[in-house]
Parts: C-alpha cells; structure tokens; sequence
C-alpha cells in the first residue's frame, strides 16, 4: 500500500474532515492522509512527513484552494506553533459543527450504539482569552526555567 510513496514527495489533496487534533483528513491514492493545520474543505499541496502502517501525515506546502471555513487566526502565537489552541484557522461555527460531528461518531464507535439521541453543544459567550487546561513544556535556559504550550 505505501511502498511507492516517500517522506518529502508532495502531492494535492483534497481535504474532507477534521479530526480532534489540529488536522484535516484526505486521501493520497488510497491512503488516509493527515494535513496539519488543514480545515475540511481545502485543496492543498501537502509534503508527507511520515509515513504509518495504514496513514500518512502530511503538513501544508501551499493552499491551493481555500475552504470558506477558513480565517485568519485572531492570535499571533496561534501561527507560531503555540499549542494553546488547535482550530483557530476554522471558523467558530464550523468548529462546533465539527465538534458535534466527531463527538457522535466516537461515541457511537466506543459504544457500539447504532442510535444516539442529538446532542445539543452550546457555544462559548468568548471564544478567545481563556484556558480549561494546559499542557506546558519546561526547558532550562541559563540562568532560569523557561515555560511554554506544549504543542
């Protein structure tokens, strides 16, 4: 399945979901591909990064053609690999549209149930400047700590 395709060999893709991690999901052929930073929607051109027994990852060389749940993220860090935050690039009502989405579907896969009733998510008042959790990294830079997001 993967043996004819490389780490670095670049390829278009069309992305068609998102996953609960900072990347959107396509094909490359027959195989299950996830972009980072990709939002369902978009045509990318995408350099596989790694290479796994059923899927490959991939990052974003160009945007191809952009997803009309694509903005501009509101924070600076965001662009810079903060870590904070993981869908900044998706527009706040897609992303509760996609949350739902994956929501059902984990549980239904988890459960096994065939029938779930709808589940209503309630969006955030603000959507910025604030945390439920945080994954902080610790490096030591002479003379003191230095504290970061953990991507």
């Amino acid at each position: 399945m993967t043996n004819s395709f490389d780490i670095g060999d670049r390829h278009e893709i069309h992305l068609d979901s998102l996953t609960y991690s900072n990347s959107a999901v396509g094909r490359i052929g027959d195989v299950v591909t996830f972009v980072a930073g990709g939002v369902s929607g978009d045509t990318v051109l995408s350099e596989i990064t790694k290479i796994k027994k059923k899927r490959f990852e991939a990052k974003i060389i160009e945007l191809i053609s952009p997803s009309s749940d694509r903005v501009d993220p509101p924070c600076d860090f965001f662009q810079n690999g903060c870590g904070g935050c993981q869908w900044q690039q998706i527009d706040y009502v897609a992303q509760i549209g996609a949350k739902k989405r994956i929501l059902t579907e984990s549980l239904k896969r988890i459960s096994k149930l065939t029938y779930l009733p709808d589940i209503t998510l309630h969006p955030a008042n603000h959507t910025l400047n604030y945390r439920t959790h945080i994954r902080l990294t610790v490096a030591e830079v002479e003379p003191t700590l230095k504290f970061g997001f953990k991507q």
